[in-house]
């Protein structure tokens, strides 16, 4: 829109205070122009081409100067250049990789949590049998018997080796 600088004036902060007159006919008594109208030397009685803006924040309204459209080579073009066939499949082939991956990592952290549990409560069974009146070698035993069978017979309703 085109204006007509009725008065100017430049207040404490620096800012361009003006009134207006719109290219209808219609006053606007004050606005404050844009940054980028700074470096332009504005008169009263000047003629200014731009847009208004209300802040709703403070409820001033400004005016900034009319951008014109940049012209340039990308303007049209996509943001990001469509993918090859191959490239797609190379792409579905990294996900599958990556999802098997995390598979067998989560096979093998649930095994490791099966052995650890299965160690700690032999050595509990063991230890709560009395240790005093085994020796080492009779307790690893005892232990390997105990924890083989938490990971394996248990699954297979094997009886556990109470008298063993």
């Amino acid at each position: 829109m085109t204006y007509k600088v009725e008065w100017i004036e430049v207040n404490k902060y620096r800012e361009q205070k003006v009134s207006l007159t719109r290219s209808d006919g219609s006053k606007l008594l004050e606005a404050k122009l844009g940054r980028e109208f700074k470096g332009q030397n504005i008169t009263a009685g000047q003629t200014i081409e731009g847009n208004e803006w209300k802040s709703s924040k403070n409820g001033s309204i400004y005016i900034f100067p009319v951008k014109e459209d940049e012209h340039t080579a990308y303007k049209d073009k996509p943001v990001y250049s469509p993918r090859s066939p191959s490239q797609s499949q190379q792409i579905e082939r990294a996900i599958e990789t990556k999802n098997e991956n995390i598979g067998k990592v989560m096979d093998r952290k649930e095994d490791a949590i099966k052995l650890m549990a299965s160690q700690r409560d032999a050595v509990l069974i063991i230890t709560s049998r009395g240790i005093q009146t085994l020796d080492d070698m009779e307790v690893q035993k005892g232990i390997i018997k105990w924890r083989n069978w938490f990971l394996l017979d248990k699954e297979f309703n094997n009886p556990p080796p109470f008298n063993d």
